[in-house]
């Protein structure tokens, strides 16, 4: 079955059930079922509302300009510290310090209100590793520069050959109809997944950087981390907005974006339980191998174990109205909060 053809509920069985497996025959990566408990009765009166995205770093006008600007941060919203250096991505931007993610934003920011046509999917597709130098590193270097300038040169030749230049024409494609006033966007809601024609549909068929999975066993395992977190980043933004840009059953259809984070967050719940081997890698900051079985596990089990707590919540609070979009920015939010204990590394474009 290709993702041109995938349906709502295929992609979150595909997803949730090989996180399951994966968890039912993980060797370095646990579950303590009795903590899972606890911190879901915790949880279960204390949801947070969905972000609205609505710091600096981000585009602020209900337009095209903003579809395009939150679909392209998420081309190249992965690994923000230098599995070398051990040093984290930062940007300055009007007198302030962002750090990993949020300096990537502040970057694109930046260059957009300088001028720079980082929408227009032309300039991309031809875009220089030094162009890209001017943009991002200005008093930090972002880790795997090279890889985003390929990225983005990839994103601009597709959206140029098939979508006139912008990701909001792949927007409107998904079923969305964009109508601007005055700058202001009206819309006729999308569909994320549309037996092809969806917004990840797209994103997932037509640009291969956002394809994330990996085999486990001879299992194969599917995240799409950067595919969902775009969909659901782009919904949360709109949605503070005050538009819908896709409807709320269609976001139900997501799970976590599974990244550094996450494990980092569970593990030092006691959730999440690392062998030794494991452990030793994480505290002494030795990169673990993407596709390796321990990187594998470390993501499809907390994928697993946030299945398990969004279960236990709803059976705690069945009034709770809990999605993985809410379990996911209270834990990435709780774990870039929580200095005390490192994440483990990977150098991947994957997250």
């Amino acid at each position: 079955m290709t993702y041109k053809t995938i349906s709502k509920s295929i992609w979150m069985d595909r997803i949730l059930g090989g996180a399951e497996d994966v968890a039912k025959d993980a060797e370095d990566v646990s579950i303590d079922a009795n903590k899972l408990k606890a911190f879901a009765l915790y949880l279960s009166t204390k949801i947070s509302p969905l972000p609205k995205w609505d710091l600096p770093v981000f585009a602020d006008k209900p337009n095209k300009d903003t579809i395009d600007f939150m679909l392209l941060g998420n081309t190249i919203n992965f690994q923000y510290t230098d599995v070398r250096t051990k040093e984290k991505y930062f940007f300055e931007y009007k007198g302030n310090i962002w750090y990993g993610a949020m300096g990537m934003w502040a970057a694109l920011k930046n260059a957009f209100e300088q001028g720079m046509p980082i929408l227009d999917g032309v300039y991309l597709s031809v875009l220089t590793l030094e162009q890209a130098r001017k943009i991002f590193n200005k008093e930090s270097n972002i880790p795997m520069l090279e890889r985003r300038v390929e990225i983005l040169n990839e994103v601009g030749r597709t959206l140029a050959d098939k979508y006139n230049g912008h990701f909001y024409n792949l927007v409107a494609e998904s079923g969305a109809e964009l109508l601007e006033d005055n700058g202001a966007l009206a819309t006729k809601q999308g569909k994320l997944f549309n037996n092809g024609n969806g917004l990840i549909d797209r994103l997932l068929a037509d640009f291969p950087s956002f394809k994330d999975e990996a085999y486990y066993k001879g299992k194969r395992i599917v995240f799409s981390k950067r595919a969902q977190l775009g969909a659901a980043m782009l919904y949360e933004k709109f949605l503070g907005l005050g538009l819908e840009l896709f409807p709320e059953s269609e976001m139900k259809q997501l799970t976590v974006f599974v990244n550094y984070e996450l494990p980092k967050v569970l593990n030092g719940l006691g959730i999440l339980v690392y062998s030794d081997r494991l452990n030793k890698k994480v505290l002494n900051q030795i990169p673990l191998e993407y596709g390796s079985n321990q990187e594998i596990e470390l993501r499809a089990v907390t994928l697993h174990a946030i299945r398990m707590l969004k279960e236990e919540i709803e059976r705690i609070n069945p009034d709770s109205g809990v999605t993985y979009l809410h379990l996911d920015y209270m834990l990435w939010g709780a774990g870039r909060n929580i200095k005390s204990i490192p994440h483990h590394l990977c150098e991947t474009s994957a997250y």
